[in-house]
């Protein structure tokens, strides 16, 4: 059968290495992101990989949390000088800050990197906002060039309508995860390259200079404008890179959108969110959801179901709302409540080479 491993062996061949992937699902209305407890998971499928074996990540996500980079490549580092990463379509964001720590990077035609920039969320007056340094800096930089504000007065006080707008304690957290940023990206660059003028350079393009943080970087931009070793995939690498993500891409089912549908019986919905695999083992990160009708006293069936405020509720033809309680998250399907309760877990499989 030609699975996932053995297009995994078939590149081992290739590259002359030892390959392990790190998938994580962008599947509309379920996504998964790099997390700091995946390592764990990691660890499994290189601790017996003979010291100093060249060592390929082949990696599809959309990022996640920014501490992962840095610990990653060091773990893997703990067991290798000679470690590489392999892109056959997106690495955004923390992916991209995992790449930069390797010695090369492999790019398929339709590679992508993106920038490494922070963007932090957080509540104010009641409302989600996203921030990032960029977005702040840019905004002095925009009254300063586009409206000559230069006097340091009238700078002070756009600065303090900013503030009245995003909170100080918000600015504050978005200036300190630029600076971890660019020391990640710094400390991530000087694990392969000596250069101190080349190693800020490349940190301060994806960290400041690329102005969106989903502009898409090509495999040619990445080598020709940003300076970073990237090696073009081409021929029979290129082409099983890229069979190996549509063998992920339908295991994830990355082109379907999600949707809440109730379960039947006492088994759990599987839903794998995120996938580590090397040639003799899978390791899955999997939502074991249940979705069930919640019943309801006889004397309300005429009410509706209703979601108050994130809240649910009956709203009764009188216009009456009254909530009500149940257990995990509750959801409207076919005018009908239904309580989901979700379970993470990891689980492994192993097979003989």
């Amino acid at each position: 059968m030609y699975d996932r491993k053995y297009i995994i062996k078939e590149i081992d061949v290739l590259r002359g290495s030892r390959v392990f992937s790190y998938i994580t699902s962008d599947r509309p209305g379920i996504i998964s992101m790099i997390d700091p407890m995946d390592l764990r998971e990691i660890f499994d499928h290189i601790k017996d990989i003979p010291k100093d074996t060249k060592i390929d990540l082949y990696i599809y996500s959309r990022g996640g949390n920014s501490v992962t980079a840095w610990a990653l490549a060091n773990l893997i580092r703990e067991h290798t000088k000679n470690f590489n990463v392999l892109i056959p379509y997106r690495a955004h964001s923390c992916a991209t800050a995992i790449a930069i720590g390797s010695n090369e990077i492999v790019m398929g035609r339709m590679g992508e990197l993106g920038p490494i920039d922070p963007t932090l969320s957080a509540i104010v007056d009641n409302k989600k906002v996203d921030v990032s340094t960029e977005d702040l800096s840019s905004y002095i930089a925009f009254l300063k060039e586009k409206f000559g504000i230069n006097r340091q007065k009238h700078t002070i006080q756009a600065f303090s309508q900013l503030a009245e707008n995003v909170k100080p304690l918000l600015l504050g957290r978005a200036y300190r995860s630029y600076l971890k940023a660019t020391d990640d990206a710094i400390k991530l660059l000087r694990l392969h390259l000596s250069d101190e003028k080349k190693i800020k350079k490349i940190a301060e393009h994806l960290v400041e200079k690329l102005y969106a943080h989903d502009h898409i970087i090509s495999r040619r931009e990445a080598k020709e404008h940003i300076g970073l070793n990237v090696l073009f995939a081409e021929g029979d690498l290129e082409k099983k890179m890229w069979d190996l993500y549509l063998k992920y891409e339908d295991m994830l089912k990355l082109k379907e959108p999600y949707k809440d549908e109730p379960t039947t019986g006492n088994d759990p919905r599987i839903l794998p969110v995120t996938v580590v695999e090397s040639k003799t083992m899978t390791s899955k990160k999997n939502v074991r959801q249940f979705i069930k009708e919640v019943s309801l006293p006889q004397q309300n069936m005429a009410a509706m179901p209703v979601i108050v405020g994130d809240k649910p509720a009956l709203m009764f033809p009188n216009g009456q709302a009254i909530q009500i309680v149940t257990e995990g998250q509750t959801v409207v399907l076919d005018q009908k409540f239904f309580a989901k309760t979700e379970t993470i877990v990891w689980e492994q499989e192993t097979a003989t080479e």
